[in-house]
C-alpha cells in the first residue's frame, strides 16, 4: 500500500493525507514486543510531512475562507502567501533538527559554557565503545582500531568544535547566501556521526539533498523569492531556538562515560558451530536488536553516557572494573523488570524460530537487498565467525559485555553469558 501511494503522490499531493496515517501505523507494528521503538532517525522526514499535510488543510481552510469578502479584503491586506508559510515551516523543522542538539550540549555544559563540553567530552571514548559494541566488527584487528582511537583522540576536540559550529550554523538558514553551504554541513555531520559510531542518518541525508534540489528548482521559477526577505531570517532566530519547546526534536547532547555496557548474540547452528551475530541484519526487527535497549541484568548499571557533568567528572576516575562496580552502586539504576524481560526472551526465541522455519522461503533474510541500515553492529570477529544466515539456529547466547578505558587509554572488556535459548531446528 505505500508503494501505491508513494506512486500516486507523483501524480497528486493529496495523496499525502492518506500516505502519512498509513506509514504511521505500519511503523507501530515495530513497537512490538515491548511498547518501544525509536523514532530519531526519521523524525526529520515525518516532520516534513506533517507539515505538508498541516498546509493542505489549511490551504483548504484559507480558500473556503477567502470565498467571504471581508476576510478576503483580510488577507489581501497583508499580502499573504501561502507557498512561503509552507517552505518557512520546512525549513525551521530542518534547523531545528540540528540546532536543538547544540542547544542540548551549552546546556548540559557547566555555567553554559560550550567549550568546556568540547574540550572535556572525549570522543576517542566514543570511538572506542562503539569498536566494541560491533561498529567495523567484522574486522579482527586490534593495531587498527588502536589506530583509529589514537587519531580521534588527537582530532577529537576540533571534530567537536567542527560539529558544534555546523548545529550553530542552522541560525543562519534563511541567509541565502549561506544556505547551501549550510545543508552540506549538515549532510558532512551526518557523515563524521556514521564514521565515529556506525549510526546512520542516511533519511536526514536524503531529506537535505532533496531540500537543496527542491530549493533550487522553486528558485527558477520564481516561487519563492521572499523566503530570503529580512523578516523570513528574523522570524527564524525566533522559532528555530523556541523549537527546543514546540518540536519533537531530539535533544542529543551528553558527555561520553569510561565505563559502557552492552548486549551481543551468539547462536550454535545445526551443525553445532558458533557464530556472532551481525545485528543489523536481523531484519525486520533490526534496530530491535542494534539498540538493545533490554535491561536483562538485574542490578545496577549505567547507560553509556550521562547529561551530568558531576556524574561525568567522577567517571573519569572509573578505569578498571572492580571501580565501575563501585561507581554503579553509587550513580546507576537498576532497570531490570522480570515482565519486560520475559516478553524479550519470548520474541528473540520466536525470531530464531521463524527464521528457522522460513531460511530455506525467503532469500531476502539476512537484508541483502534493502535499505541503508540505521545502527550498524557487527558480530565479534575477534570471537566467532560471523553468522552467515545459511544454516539453522538451535541455541541462541545473551552475551553481556561491560567495559572500561584503563588508565593507559586501552579499553577493557568482560563478557558474561545471560540466557542461552534453546531454538526448534524441526
Amino acid at each position: 500500500m505505500l508503494i501505491v501511494f508513494n506512486i500516486l503522490i507523483l501524480f497528486s499531493p493529496y495523496a499525502v493525507l492518506f500516505y502519512l496515517p498509513l506509514l504511521l501505523l505500519i511503523i507501530g507494528q515495530f513497537r512490538y514486543p515491548v511498547e518501544e521503538y525509536s523514532l530519531t532517525d526519521k523524525l526529520l522526514p515525518i516532520h516534513i510531512l506533517l507539515v505538508f499535510v498541516s498546509w493542505i488543510y489549511f490551504v483548504i481552510l484559507l480558500n473556503f475562507l477567502k470565498q467571504r469578502k471581508s476576510l478576503n479584503a483580510f488577507f489581501n491586506k497583508f499580502n499573504f502567501k501561502e507557498l512561503h508559510l509552507l517552505f518557512f515551516g520546512i525549513m525551521v523543522l530542518y534547523s531545528s533538527s540540528y540546532f536543538i542538539p547544540f542547544m542540548q550540549k551549552v546546556i548540559v555544559s557547566p555555567n553554559y559554557n560550550v567549550l568546556k563540553w568540547i574540550v572535556e567530552d572525549d570522543l576517542s571514548i566514543l570511538i572506542s565503545n562503539t569498536l566494541k559494541r560491533g561498529w567495523l566488527g567484522f574486522y579482527c584487528d586490534n593495531e587498527f582500531y588502536t589506530g583509529i582511537i589514537l587519531f580521534v583522540k588527537s582530532y577529537g576536540p576540533i571534530l567537536s568544535f567542527i560539529s558544534m559550529v555546523i548545529q550553530a550554523s542552522a541560525l543562519l538558514i534563511f541567509k541565502r547566501r549561506f544556505f547551501n553551504l549550510i545543508i552540506i554541513g549538515f549532510i558532512s555531520f551526518n557523515v563524521i556521526v556514521f564514521l565515529l559510531s556506525g549510526i546512520f542518518f542516511w533519511k536526514w541525508i536524503l531529506a537535505n539533498i532533496c531540500l537543496i534540489f527542491l530549493i533550487k528548482k522553486l528558485n527558477k521559477e520564481i516561487l519563492i523569492e521572499s523566503i530570503w526577505q529580512k523578516k523570513y531570517f528574523v522570524l527564524g532566530l525566533i522559532f528555530i531556538p523556541l523549537s527546543w519547546f514546540y518540536s519533537y526534536s531530539v535533544k542529543l547532547g551528553w558527555y561520553q562515560l569510561n565505563a559502557s555496557r552492552y548486549y551481543h548474540l551468539e547462536v550454535v547452528s545445526d551443525d553445532n558451530k558458533e557464530y556472532s551475530v551481525t545485528l543489523h541484519k536481523l531484519a525486520p526487527y533490526d534496530l530491535f536488536f542494534t539498540s538493545s535497549r533490554w535491561n536483562l541484568f538485574d542490578d545496577k548499571e549505567l547507560f553509556n553516557s550521562t547529561q551530568s557533568y558531576d556524574i561525568f567528572q567522577k567517571g573519569l576516575k572509573v578505569t578498571d572494573f572492580e571501580k565501575m562496580k563501585e561507581f554503579n552502586k553509587l550513580h546507576g539504576k537498576n532497570l531490570y523488570k522480570q515482565e519486560r524481560a520475559e516478553k524479550i526472551l519470548e520474541f528473540i526465541k520466536l525470531y530464531f524460530q521463524s527464521y528457522n522455519e522460513a531460511k530455506l522461503k525467503s532469500v531476502f533474510w539476512n537484508g541483502i537487498i534493502a535499505a541503508p541500515k540505521h545502527i550498524y553492529r557487527w558480530g565479534d570477529a575477534c570471537k566467532f565467525p560471523d553468522f552467515q544466515f545459511d544454516k539453522k539456529v538451535s541455541k541462541v547466547r545473551i552475551i553481556y559485555r561491560t567495559c572500561v578505558i584503563d588508565e593507559k587509554g586501552l579499553i577493557q572488556c568482560n563478557d558474561e553469558q545471560l540466557n542461552e535459548i534453546e531454538i526448534d531446528i524441526n
